[in-house]
């Protein structure tokens, strides 16, 4: 379940990337973190896709809330948090990146 959190997130960032930038002019960049500290693990993937906005950043784990219009479903990042918060006793959320959006899970340590 967890990897498809994962997978999930990076196909997220790459269709931002697809979406917003134009790859004459910049390449597209996905980073990702990890961190481990005493009680939890920690996460990040990061893109220069243009970021979240502001309306939507509030509701984007929301079922069949979509940034990607006729494109998506809305159910990827409500079953990522779903997975992630119910199966997993952890946190997932969404913050503005230097480029775009921020994504971080956060686990803890069993």
């Amino acid at each position: 379940e967890y990897k498809q959190v994962v997978l999930n997130l990076l196909n997220n960032a790459s269709d931002a990337i697809s979406e917003h930038l134009d790859s004459k002019k910049e390449s597209g960049v996905i980073k990702i973190t990890g961190q481990s500290k005493d009680k939890d693990t920690l996460i990040t993937i990061e893109d220069n896709g243009g970021g979240v906005q502001d309306d939507i950043k509030e509701r984007i784990f929301q079922p069949y809330q979509s940034t990607k219009g006729e494109k998506g479903t809305g159910l990827g990042l409500s079953l990522s948090k779903k997975i992630v918060e119910e199966h997993h006793g952890g946190e997932i959320g969404v913050e503005d990146g230097a480029k775009g959006a921020r994504f971080f899970i956060r686990l803890p340590k069993e």
